[in-house]
């Protein structure tokens, strides 16, 4: 089970990285900002596939509750990612208020559907094909690939960290913190 579920991170944190770039290219915005990291993977997407596939994916056959609990799941997802983002690396890499229905910064009425709609085509469509997928290429090749991928973002978002986190002075305060 693990297995899948990370090989659900490491596929839709980079098919998210994609839906980014297409996003910001047609709304003229820079596309660097596109995840945290510098590399081709958004962990923000891959945790939130993780979590429509663990726990809406059981809600296959009823459209609504898909479509309602992705809403809230991925909301509430973006919501906390934009405010630790925010107050513990000092970045922004999102601003809804400029959208006409944008409710603060982190959330907008606009996303909240995208988000349920998304949660409907990935449940009803991309998770089937992703487990496909995942049976017919099962085997050690896929389990080493995936975690090299996987190894690969891990390195990158703490090199990330710890590039952030120097420039705010904070590791002294983390390092307490883990300590105590």
């Amino acid at each position: 089970m693990i297995n899948r579920v990370i090989f659900y991170f490491v596929i839709g944190s980079f098919v998210g990285w994609i839906f980014e770039i297409i996003c910001k290219t047609l709304a003229g915005e820079d596309k660097s900002r596109a995840g945290m990291a510098q590399c081709p993977f958004c962990i923000l997407y891959g945790i939130g596939t993780c979590f429509m596939s663990m726990y809406i994916s059981e809600y296959k056959n009823n459209i609504l509750t898909i479509f309602v609990f992705s809403s809230i799941i991925l909301t509430t997802l973006e919501y906390i990612t934009g405010v630790l983002l925010e107050n513990i690396y000092g970045i922004e890499l999102w601003d809804y208020r400029k959208l006409k229905f944008g409710i603060n910064k982190y959330i907008s009425l606009e996303f909240v559907i995208i988000w349920g709609v998304i949660g409907v085509i990935f449940i009803k469509y991309i998770l089937p094909a992703l487990n496909k997928m995942y049976l017919l290429f099962y085997g050690t090749e896929l389990i080493l690939m995936i975690y090299i991928v996987l190894l690969y973002i891990l390195i990158n978002y703490i090199s990330i960290t710890i590039r952030l986190l120097s420039k705010k002075k904070l590791w002294g305060y983390i390092i307490w913190y883990t300590i105590c």
